[in-house]
């Protein structure tokens, strides 16, 4: 059975730079719930997403301690071919001519980059993905100028929610 969600990277680092940093007693709850629902199964954390936390956090902080703690249950997609497949109709698809700014087309396909992974993955496996990035609403005939996994995502008839609105209807935080 495949997660419910999928987590992005900024719904990770930004929590423990801005509003949950493990240093707060407070804290400890937010990331141990969240372990849980990993481990549950309800949150999938895919590769992509765990590269970028670790390349962003910088090594030996807490939130590389939190993914350790989930090592065993990171999902790889690379590995599925379905994925695989999902993976390169997400990258045409951002490749459209006038759809997206050579620099947004460019952003999303540099090495490491996990948004694409992260929409094809929900795509495949039906889930919602939980991100900060927001809709941006596009001018007809005027690429964007950046490609945001909502706009993506809506495109292959996956969900985003934000991560305040999932610990809302989580209702366990």
């Amino acid at each position: 059975m495949h997660p419910e969600f999928l987590i992005d990277a900024n719904c990770l680092m930004t929590p423990n730079n801005d509003y949950y940093r493990p240093d707060f007693r407070l804290s400890q709850q937010f990331w141990e719930h969240l372990q849980q629902l990993v481990m549950n199964g309800g949150i999938g954390v895919i590769s992509q997403v765990a590269h970028e936390v670790a390349v962003g956090s910088g090594s030996g902080d807490c939130l590389d301690e939190w993914l350790l703690s989930i090592q065993s249950k990171i999902i790889e997609p690379g590995s599925d071919s379905s994925i695989v497949a999902k993976f390169g109709e997400v990258m045409n698809y951002v490749a459209t001519p006038n759809l997206f700014s050579q620099r947004a087309q460019q952003s999303w396909m540099r090495d490491g980059v996990a948004d694409p992974w992260l929409v094809a993955t929900a795509t495949v496996y039906g889930s919602k993905i939980i991100t900060f990035e927001k809709y941006v609403a596009q001018t007809p005939n005027q690429p964007a100028g950046g490609a945001k996994i909502p706009n993506v995502a809506r495109h292959f008839g996956v969900e985003c929610i934000s991560l305040f609105d999932f610990m809302a209807k989580e209702g366990n935080f």
